[in-house]
Parts: structure tokens; C-alpha cells; sequence
């Protein structure tokens, strides 16, 4: 990218959803599958974008281990219909897989530690980066009123080689209708 690339954009819209197959038990996780749907309503695709729909499926459990705390796992797939960025061949197609301690320190806010795998996202020609990237973070949600959550979070690229994002901080709300 160069200097000329920087501005604003409204980036694309991402439609998430998910629903539960299992509620879970003493024996039995929590079980819910996911869908996401990107579609290029972005502004400038210098910036940020592509001009196609991207699709994935993903799969979520969890499960009360002891006392406070709740494991989580997640894995899926997106699939990219204009996946190149510029001059650079992307992957079609790209998969992840995450797990999570949470430890509920209260009614409200609890404290989590998680590491997330990707694969690469590069066909060709990305060099080092064509490596599977592991990500770790810790983070702190809270849900002050039924049904609404604030998300911090901070994150480390586990990435040896120079000029990598190294270390990002997460802000995230959250809704439910």
C-alpha cells in the first residue's frame, strides 16, 4: 500500500448469524453452527474491500468445566469470491480454529484467555507469510444490561519475522435482538 491509499471508508457489510443445536448439560457442551455473508457495499476498494460475496460456515461449543470456568472451542471456513488483493493471489478458500478459557469473576464481566489458528492467506508470492498464523489475547466482556456486551481485548501475532503487526488492542459492543 502507499500513501495514496489512506481516507475513509465505509467497508462492507458483514452478516452474521447463529443458532444453537445444543443448550448443553452435565455431560453435554453447548453446540451452535454459524453462518457469515460479506457483501461489497464498500466505498473504495483502494482501501478496503473486494467486489465479491464471501460465505462462510462455522461451528461453536462450550462447556462449563469447573466452578467459574467455560471452555470454548470454534473452527470454520470462509470462502472468498474475489480473493486477490491487487497483484497478490490469495486462497479461495481460508480456515480458522480457536479456543477459549473464560473465568466469570462476576454476575456481569468475565475475564478470558484465548488462541486463535488461521490458515494462510496467500497462494503465491507471500513468502514468510505463507505460514499458518497463531494469535493469542487476553480480553475482558461485560453485559451491564441484559442483552448488551462491551468486548477489550489484547492481542499478540505470534509471527517471527519483521515488520508484522506484532500487537493489537480489540473494542468491541454487542446487541442481541
Amino acid at each position: 500500500f502507499t500513501q495514496e491509499d489512506s481516507g475513509t471508508d465505509l467497508g462492507n457489510l458483514a452478516l452474521r448469524t447463529r443458532a444453537r443445536v445444543t443448550e448443553g448439560g452435565t455431560w453435554l457442551p453447548a453446540v451452535s453452527l454459524g453462518a457469515e455473508v460479506k457483501l461489497p457495499t464498500h466505498t473504495d476498494d483502494e482501501i478496503s474491500g473486494s467486489d465479491g460475496v464471501d460465505a462462510g460456515l462455522f461451528a461453536y461449543v462450550s462447556k462449563h468445566v469447573a466452578g467459574d470456568f467455560y471452555l470454548h472451542l470454534h473452527g470454520g471456513g470462509m470462502y472468498y469470491s474475489a480473493p486477490d488483493l491487487r497483484e497478490i493471489d490469495m486462497e479461495d478458500v481460508r480456515g480458522s480454529f480457536g479456543f477459549a478459557i473464560e473465568w466469570a469473576c462476576s454476575d456481569a464481566t468475565s475475564i478470558l484467555v484465548q488462541g486463535l489458528y488461521q490458515s494462510t492467506a496467500f497462494s503465491e508470492g507471500g513468502g514468510n507469510l505463507q505460514e499458518f498464523a497463531f494469535t493469542y489475547g487476553l480480553g475482558v466482556k461485560t453485559e451491564p444490561w441484559d442483552g448488551v456486551e462491551f468486548h477489550l481485548g489484547l492481542v499478540e501475532n505470534e509471527f517471527k519475522y519483521d515488520n508484522s503487526a506484532d500487537f493489537g488492542i480489540q473494542l468491541g459492543a454487542k446487541v442481541g435482538f
